[in-house]
């Protein structure tokens, strides 16, 4: 606050009370067996109040530093997944169609590395930067704050689909089950193609109709080990196609 001047300074001491009660909601929400529906809504609406009064008093932001945050946090996320996937091992033993199905889930992590982390953090620090400063703040709130939260939702219900698939690799899933893998990777998919529009980073068409497969895919219910291959093949495909798509444009 101090480092960014009066004009930041105000706008954060509105946010931050903001802040220090979404915080608080989801904590208490996870203390209650049960918690209101009112009391998970909660954190939303606040972020939405919050966005909006940070649109209202755009203040300069450091593309750079910015950009840097919000990878680290995709990066504890995604490390989340592999932490369900230590879970779910633990219990199951070291049998070959479990070994298979861990390697695959950790090939869904890396490809979902892959897609967030493919040149899109460096070029997203530049284009922030290139931004007038006073629509800094909407862009960064669309591409950083509504995108991200988009990701970061649809790895939260990978990470549990994942947990359950592991289960019994060589079975098709349960519905909800396969729906939180292929919806939790959908959600992704499209936070991430929404963040490119946003910043103009590259081809965003291609990471929506990976979400469509992967959610065809969810509806089809395959067995788990050809529902993680197939999302693997998704989603490198997709990257590399859009990967090569870029640097033509270029």
């Amino acid at each position: 606050m101090a480092r960014g001047g009066p004009t930041s300074a105000r706008v954060m001491t509105r946010v931050m009370p903001l802040n220090v009660a979404i915080g608080l909601a989801l904590v208490l929400a996870g203390r209650l067996h049960e918690p209101a529906p009112a009391l998970l809504a909660a954190p939303l609406v606040l972020c939405a109040v919050a966005a909006a009064i940070a649109v209202r008093s755009p203040f300069d932001l450091a593309g750079e530093h910015f950009v840097e945050r919000h990878g680290l946090l995709m990066i504890i996320a995604l490390g989340e997944s592999v932490v369900s996937l230590g879970a779910a091992v633990g219990g199951h033993g070291l049998e070959a169609a479990t070994v298979g199905a861990a390697v695959l889930v950790v090939g869904v992590v890396a490809a979902l590395w892959w897609c967030y982390f493919s040149g899109d953090d460096a070029r997203a620090a530049h284009a922030l930067e290139a931004v007038e400063p006073r629509r800094r703040t909407a862009v960064a709130l669309r591409g950083f704050y509504l995108d991200h939260l988009v990701m970061l939702v649809g790895l939260t219900l990978l990470g549990s689909g994942l947990h359950h698939a592991l289960e019994e690799p060589l079975h098709r899933p349960e519905p909800a089950v396969a729906w939180l893998v292929g919806g939790g990777v959908a959600l992704f998919l499209i936070g991430e193609a929404d963040y490119r529009r946003a910043l103009h980073l590259g081809p965003a068409l291609g990471r929506g109709l990976a979400a469509a497969g992967c959610l065809a895919l969810a509806a089809a219910r395959p067995h788990v080990l050809v529902m993680l291959s197939a999302v693997v093949a998704v989603v490198v495909v997709t990257t590399a196609t859009d990967a090569r798509a870029g640097a033509r444009a270029a």
